[in-house]
């Protein structure tokens, strides 16, 4: 989980915000992002991730990431929103995992 945070960290704008959210999961915030443009830095993360890898016992273990994303609509509450996205990361295993999908407007 350390490699993969400091992937994100390091791939994130100044006033981006990451952080742990449940066990094997991260919660990514873009302020004022479109959704386009969250796929956009989403994608640049998972690329990111899928190329490095992490040693283990000498050998290289390679790593995913899935994602879900979600974009902010006027009234819809902070929870709800998160909820969407969450929801979208689990379309996004089922998918094959190592993606994202994005979750529409409400």
């Amino acid at each position: 989980m350390t490699e993969i945070a400091q992937i994100l960290k390091s791939g994130m704008r100044e006033y981006d915000c990451c952080g742990r959210w449940g066990g094997e999961e991260f919660l990514i915030v873009l302020p004022e992002a479109t959704a386009n443009e969250a796929e956009m830095v989403i994608e640049r993360l998972r690329c990111a991730i899928e190329t490095s890898g992490i040693q283990l016992k000498n050998k290289l273990v390679p790593l995913s990431a899935s994602f879900g994303i979600a974009e902010y609509s006027p009234g819809e509450t902070i929870s709800d929103m998160v909820n969407r996205a969450d929801a979208a990361m689990y379309a996004a295993k089922r998918a094959g995992r190592n993606r994202y999908e994005t979750t529409p407007n409400v």
